[in-house]
């Protein structure tokens, strides 16, 4: 099962602001990625949920070089004071929703 850490766009410029703004990150890499890891199973069925649609889920053979989890080590900018969104589905919904009302222009 395919794993992977979702994270808002708001985060990634919030947590690259705070560390720009920060005298001790000169020259320092962060790994802006949240806690909120989410199959691309369930991200799929959300996805569903939030349209109102049952379109269906296809799945398809594992391709070379798919990745099931990585490790991700946010301890550093999380020590700067970040603290990620945990809502996952509710900021879905905001991006479902941005990208509906940019379709309609």
């Amino acid at each position: 099962m395919q794993v992977r850490h979702f994270t808002h766009v708001k985060d990634v410029v919030n947590a690259n602001f705070l560390a720009a703004e920060n005298s001790h990150t000169d020259n320092e890499d962060y790994e802006i990625l949240s806690d909120v890891t989410i199959t691309i199973l369930k991200l799929a069925e959300t996805l569903q949920d939030l349209l109102e649609k049952n379109t269906g889920i296809i799945f398809q053979p594992r391709r070379s070089g798919d990745i099931d989890k990585f490790p991700v080590n946010n301890q550093k900018i999380k020590a700067l004071g970040f603290d990620f969104e945990s809502d996952f589905k509710g900021k879905l919904l905001e991006t479902v929703e941005w990208y509906a009302k940019e379709l309609h222009h």
